[in-house]
């Protein structure tokens, strides 16, 4: 499946979504999202970036969604507690919830988490919801990636598991002025 790269770039107080840093030395997210898919959000609110993507085929109401968000500010959350509360808020909301923690450390310099949020019978809508879940602590912004899938039935196929795990995997906040958080060549 062709890709191509999206880059979240953060200047100063404000952020701009393109296919390039705006400027040498802006931390910036590099991100992927699936060839055919539409942006269906592009939104700007004080310290908040928001885009979300479906594909371009999509059904109403959307069956799969991309989120990319930046949250700039001084006191970012700890990726780690950020996605426990999102998983405690979640649980709230389904029947036979599962949170499988994937991977916790550090990528390419920064505090990052991954999980993904299954859940069995979402209380409102009474259909199964799977959430995958990148959480990235950058020293600008907190990004997280998130996709969903609102399904009719469980189990979500593995190779789309495994698909977007390897996209999440590619998907790393940069600084081409530090050594320590590096930008990829390619």
């Amino acid at each position: 499946m062709k890709k191509f790269l999206l880059l979240v770039s953060i200047l100063a107080s404000s952020a701009c979504v393109a296919n390039e840093p705006q400027q040498a030395g802006d931390e910036h997210l590099k991100a992927e999202v699936p060839e055919g898919w539409t942006r269906i959000l592009d939104s700007k609110t004080g310290n908040l970036i928001l885009a979300e993507y479906i594909p371009a085929d999509s059904p109403e109401p959307w069956q799969q969604k991309l989120s990319i968000e930046a949250m700039s500010g001084s006191n970012l959350p700890d990726p780690l507690g950020f996605t426990a509360a999102w998983a405690q808020d979640q649980s709230e909301l389904c029947e036979n919830f599962e949170d499988h923690p994937i991977h916790s450390g550090f990528e390419n310099g920064y505090p990052t988490v991954v999980r993904m949020l299954v859940c069995g019978e979402n209380k409102r809508t009474g259909k199964p919801l799977v959430t995958m879940v990148k959480v990235i602590r950058g020293n600008e912004s907190l990004y997280t990636i998130t996709r969903i899938w609102r399904l009719e039935q469980l189990p979500l196929p593995q190779d789309e598991i495994a698909a977007w795990s390897s996209a999440l995997r590619k998907t790393i906040a940069c600084d081409p002025t530090l050594p320590a958080h590096a930008c990829p060549t390619q």
